[in-house]
């Protein structure tokens, strides 16, 4: 028996390339996340909406899937799962895993989004 059609296309690259489509279709309805947090000139947090601040990252971890830690990633992973924030309302880290696995997480501004607007997300 052959492989399933398509299944041979199923990389890490081509998940990370249909990720990234689908948050910028996802984006398109939460314009405020792709901005940042800038100061005023009378020192007030304001948002900045130009459609560049979206801070994806590829990172990578050496573990198999079934050695990940939920509880205590960092334990397993070095921080990579959830990484500091840059100046952008949304941070999306892509962690590779052995065995082309992935993992995604989203870090908001608490500023900007909600638990509910990012939950909705």
């Amino acid at each position: 028996m052959g492989t399933p059609k398509g299944v041979s296309d199923f990389t890490f690259s081509s998940m990370v390339s249909a990720l990234k489509s689908s948050l910028a279709e996802a984006l398109s309805t939460y314009h405020t996340f792709v901005g940042k947090v800038i100061t005023n000139p009378v020192s007030e947090p304001e948002l900045l909406c130009n459609n560049r601040y979206v801070d994806f990252t590829i990172v990578y971890a050496d573990v198999e899937p079934r050695e990940l830690s939920i509880a205590n990633p960092d334990d397993s992973v070095e921080g990579k799962l959830v990484l500091k924030k840059n100046s952008g309302v949304l941070s999306v880290p892509v962690t590779e895993l052995k065995c082309c696995s992935l993992v995604v997480a989203c870090t908001f501004d608490n500023r900007v989004a909600d638990a509910y607007s990012a939950n909705m997300f």
